[in-house]
């Protein structure tokens, strides 16, 4: 099977099935007693963006949390990096 690569990124489209992608993220931090993320739509390019195009329900901003984004001070907080993998991999492991 052949597969495109995209030659630019898209901002990441809501489809079908990403509101229960989202649901299923919630219930997984309640589970944890971690706080619950409401889905935005921003609207900038990222990765997620591609997997979008190809149809693929997309949750981004998973990542560990921290600040000033893609600037020369961004940062991340290493105290969060095993809450938002445990959230991570309690989603996945409770997908369909």
């Amino acid at each position: 099977m052949e597969m495109k690569v995209a030659t630019k990124i898209d901002s990441m489209d809501t489809l079908p099935g990403t509101a229960a992608l989202l649901e299923k993220l919630q219930a997984s931090a309640r589970l944890l007693h971690q706080p619950v993320p409401h889905g935005k739509q921003t609207g900038g390019a990222s990765d997620a963006g591609v997997l979008t195009a190809h149809n693929v329900p997309t949750l981004c901003g998973l990542g560990i949390m921290g600040g000033g984004a893609h600037t020369t001070h961004e940062y991340g907080l290493v105290s969060s990096m095993f809450d938002r993998a445990a959230l991570v991999a309690t989603t996945i492991a409770h997908l369909d």
